[in-house]
């Protein structure tokens, strides 16, 4: 009798193990052998992705100036032709080094540095969190403006634009040691289409350890620390959704999963996750609270991106593109058991990883 619960306990462990297993597929690839942009005929320049306009994608030029790479021009990509345009100078003011810009649609934020006040200093030694220094200067088709942001004492700053063009959000995360009484996140929401005595409207929210948040539609968007383990400093991330100007509304769409990006329709959030002793990139649905994987490739070495043309999420390896389908089914639940970190042995992890692998890129 003993010898028959030992089997069928056997079994059952084994079926089990095997379900779950078989619920993990390699992510299903498009990939484009990308065109050359223009500007990197230059051994002195790097381009990156740098937004959105028109249905294209945006890529910045930085030259290096002796002292460290300023960034200049910009091409833009047509994924349906394969093509790069050619190079235009991005308009600064004379007095400022620009050292980065993002342009979505009718926005452009260009990050700048007061080289009249402050000279030529290395751009690569700035603090994004020096506000005697670093300018946020955004340009629009109504008018010039610089944001009036509070960054003193900041740990991490995040600063990005709407899909739509409209929104500008900076926020700030102080973390828990110079964390306020009553919230250690400050999140600005500058909204440009609704200028009021020649400035932005302005909201401002506070969040308890809230990072990343990002503006689709009517929505805000954001990840939120929690920690996982009593008595120790083991943390991980939670994803919400609320009303574009109510936190008090917040609903949680994920536990364990950091928010990297939400596609402009509302409908899916690339994120993160801890698999088998790696962060792995994982597609999840707002609407059923479910997930999947992307599982194949080492995604984190490339610059992810959500494409305009496709409208996909995509990964820019360099020499190419690499557009992942949206999962058929998404297997996981996003809030509960399937979504907790499993401790898993070196050896486990190495076979993991060496079962679901797609075949390597030609230049890999």
């Amino acid at each position: 009798m003993k010898t028959r619960i030992i089997l069928v306990v056997s079994f059952l462990f084994i079926f089990i193990s095997l379900s779950y297993s078989q619920q993990y597929t390699l992510s299903k690839e498009r990939i484009l052998l990308k065109a050359k942009n223009i500007d990197k005929s230059n051994i002195n320049t790097i381009s990156y992705l740098s937004g959105y306009s028109d249905l294209k994608i945006s890529y910045n030029t930085s030259i290096y100036n002796n002292y460290c790479y300023e960034t200049k021009y910009r091409t833009f990509f047509d994924e349906n032709l394969n093509l790069f345009s050619n190079p235009e100078n991005i308009n600064t003011d004379a007095d400022y080094g620009l050292i980065t810009a993002i342009k979505n649609n009718s926005i452009e934020l260009q990050k700048v540095f007061n080289k009249k006040k402050y000279g030529n200093a290395d751009f690569c030694d700035i603090d994004d969190k020096d506000k005697l220094i670093v300018n946020y200067y955004v340009r629009t088709e109504h008018g010039n403006y610089f944001l009036d942001v509070t960054n003193s004492f900041s740990n991490e700053i995040n600063i990005n634009i709407d899909f739509e063009g409209r929104y500008v959000i900076y926020s700030t995360f102080t973390g828990e040691y110079l964390q306020d009484i009553s919230s250690d996140s400050l999140i600005f929401i500058y909204d440009f289409k609704n200028i009021i005595n020649d400035e932005p409207a302005k909201t401002e929210l506070t969040c308890r350890e809230c990072i990343k948040p990002q503006i689709t539609g009517d929505y805000i968007y954001y990840g939120k620390k929690f920690f996982y383990f009593p008595g120790t400093d083991a943390y991980d991330w939670k994803i919400y959704r609320a009303p574009k100007f109510n936190l008090s509304k917040s609903e949680l769409l994920a536990e364990y999963i950091e928010i990297i990006l939400v596609s402009p329709d509302n409908k899916y959030i690339l994120g993160k996750k801890y698999l088998y002793g790696k962060e792995t990139f994982v597609i999840l649905n707002t609407e059923t609270k479910k997930f999947n994987y992307i599982l194949g490739r080492d995604y984190s070495k490339y610059k992810y991106f959500y494409s305009p043309a496709f409208k996909q999420f995509a990964f820019d390896e360099g020499n190419y593109f690499i557009y992942i389908n949206y999962p058929k089914e998404f297997p996981f639940n996003s809030i509960g058991a399937d979504a907790k970190r499993e401790r898993t042995s070196k050896e486990a992890n190495q076979k993991f990883w060496e079962e679901y692998k797609h075949q390597p890129l030609l230049n890999e």
